[in-house]
Parts: structure tokens; sequence; C-alpha cells
């Protein structure tokens, strides 16, 4: 009988990953050995729905660094969670609305000199006006 716990695109892992991986690459048939998982099944078909009731949103892959455990070439990830949330591109990286860290995303979006001199009465008003972007936000997991 043939180890099933290896699941193609290493959404579910064996004891040992490495023979998981190796089962993958020397043999192309274990490829009709997908497993999907619960959870994966449900994160697609929650971003199925996304797409199919935000047509106009664009969708952004958030890829967890674990997923690639190499620095360069293109990698196989799991199916996360999706959702539809606001973003911004700041000098430090993406920030999220849902989040709702005010205090971060000011001191990310503002200068250290505009930040500080920011009253904090009018952090609420400052990030609400931040101009913030819809999406469809996909988690790709190991």
């Amino acid at each position: 009988m043939k180890d099933t716990s290896c699941a193609f695109f290493n959404t579910l892992y064996s004891d040992n990953d490495l023979k998981c991986w190796d089962n993958i690459y020397n043999d192309p048939n274990s490829i009709n050995e997908y497993i999907i998982t619960e959870e994966e099944r449900q994160n697609r078909a929650e971003l199925f729905r996304l797409i199919k009731e935000n047509p106009e949103l664009p969708i952004i892959p958030m890829v967890d660094g674990e997923v690639t455990r190499e620095p360069l070439g293109f990698w196989p990830g799991g199916w996360g969670k999706a959702q539809v949330d606001e973003y911004l591109f700041t000098n430090s990286g993406m920030i999220f609305k849902s989040w709702n860290d005010i205090q971060d995303a000011l001191g990310r979006w503002l200068s250290k000199e505009d930040f500080e001199n920011l009253p904090e009465w009018e952090y609420i008003p400052y990030y609400d006006a931040l101009p913030w972007k819809r999406a469809i936000i996909v988690y790709i997991v190991p």
C-alpha cells in the first residue's frame, strides 16, 4: 500500500516531509493522490464566493515565508484563508485595515516627524482618510 499521508503541493504533511517531497518529485503519478483537506476545501469555496460577489476587486496572494524555504524559484503552497480587506503599501511593507492597528498604520504611513506631531484625537479621522484600496486577499500557506 502506497503512503497517502503525503499530499501534492505540501498541503498535508506526513511524518517525514523529505519522504513526502521525494515521492512527489520521483513519482509523477503521485499527483493523482492529491488529498484536499476539509479546511482547504472550505478556504477555496470562500475564495470562489468572494470572487463571484466582488468581480471588480483584484486578488492579492499573500505567501507565507515558510512556503518557499528557498530564496529562488516558484514553490507550491496550499490555499489559506481568503477575505475582502483594504490595504496600503508603505515604506515598511504592506498593511491591512483589518489589523485595526491605527498607531502602527500611521507610524508606517507618515514620516516620524509628522506622526509625532499628529494629535491623538486626529488619529482615527486621519487613518480612515488614508488611500486604502479594496481587494480579495488570499493567504498561501505551507
